[in-house]
């Protein structure tokens, strides 16, 4: 061949070849767009994906939307599950609320209102008057009674007490009443039931008690009156019926009654007032001025700690035992004081109680 024919097969290739080289460029300059297109694809071949250098959108398949669209399903039932929950219990709760309320205008409209002294009176009237700040009650027809502590004919102390048999007549106190301490010693009791006076020489206070302390653990006694009274009798709590603190709890005695001065200063006159228990453990039940209205006072040591059950019968909770005080230095009764009492429900004072009240049922 010769030179002159090469070069017309050069001039006559060079222009494809050219072309080649440019679209051979382009496509370079496109491949890593499309590489990481793909790189978006599923493993899975089933499912379809459409890829653009620009745009880069992924299309699912059917399953995968039906499976997220079930998932946002399941969320926005659960949502109005909780909804329809909190509208339930808030319904629920305005209408209890609506129901008390009601039962309370009810009770008012026939005079029945369970005051303090409507609850330690056999009766349900009580003084318009307001233990410290409490109300007076009426304690002739009360089954708190007073106890003149007796050492031959000297007075060594006064006590409160609680009839749990009216027939012969027993009388719930606290031992250390009946056992001061050391030095003194008790040899009669003197209660004022009413109108009547009953005198006894037969009492025990419970073995765990020891005399001069300050605590709570077998701080229960018992007075034995060979007379009977027809005061009716108030039950002790049994433990089956442990107390729940969110009950109605109500103290009562004949102690001191004005706040904020030593004690002295005891009118004897009955006096009750709403109380907050505020814990329980072992022998003893801690209880505290509900709103700082009131409290117990010397004179008050044996009265009881009523509390309210289902039922909306009182029981006995628990006895008078001693004050934890403000300022143990001025130790002056106050209401900012905390309130101790011997419990009922524990076990070996229950047991006490029962074997100290032959057939005394504590149901």
């Amino acid at each position: 061949m010769s030179k002159s024919s090469c070069f017309r097969l050069l001039r006559l290739y060079s222009v494809p070849f050219g072309i080649l080289i440019i679209l051979a460029a382009l496509y370079s300059s496109l491949a890593p767009q499309r590489v990481m297109a793909e790189s978006l694809a599923p493993i899975d071949s089933v499912r379809r994906f459409f890829c653009e250098p620009s745009k880069r959108r992924i299309y699912r398949s059917k399953d995968e939307v039906s499976y997220e669209r079930l998932r946002r399903k399941k969320a926005r039932e659960r949502i109005r599950a909780l909804r329809q929950r909190r509208k339930t219990a808030s319904t629920t709760a305005l209408q209890e609320k609506l129901t008390i309320r009601i039962r309370g205008i009810r009770r008012c409209l026939r005079g029945d209102i369970e005051t303090a002294c409507s609850v330690v009176e056999e009766s349900t009237e009580s003084s318009s008057q307001r233990i410290i700040n409490g109300q007076i009650c009426d304690k002739h027809v009360s089954p708190i009674v007073p106890l003149e502590l007796l050492n031959n004919s000297s007075i060594e102390g006064i006590c409160s007490g609680t009839i749990i048999q009216s027939s012969p007549l027993i009388i719930l106190s606290a031992a250390h009443c009946l056992s001061p301490s050391l030095s003194t010693s008790v040899t009669s009791v003197k209660a004022t039931v009413g109108n009547e006076i009953h005198l006894s020489s037969e009492f025990s206070a419970h073995p765990d008690h020891v005399p001069g302390s300050v605590s709570s653990l077998g701080d229960i006694g018992i007075i034995h009156f060979s007379s009977s009274t027809s005061i009716p009798s108030m039950k002790p709590l049994s433990l089956q019926q442990a107390i729940a603190v969110p009950n109605r709890y109500i103290t009562a005695g004949y102690g001191n009654t004005t706040p904020g001065v030593p004690p002295t200063g005891i009118d004897g006159e009955l006096r009750a007032t709403d109380i907050r228990v505020v814990d329980q453990f072992g022998a003893s039940v801690v209880a505290n001025s509900t709103g700082k209205t009131g409290g117990i006072c010397t004179g008050d040591s044996g009265g009881p700690l009523l509390v309210q059950m289902n039922s909306g019968e009182w029981r006995i909770a628990g006895v008078s035992s001693y004050l934890l005080f403000t300022n143990p230095n001025s130790q002056l009764c106050d209401t900012d004081n905390t309130n101790v009492y011997a419990s009922v429900t524990y076990a070996p004072h229950l047991s006490f109680i029962q074997e100290s009240i032959p057939n005394f049922g504590l149901d």
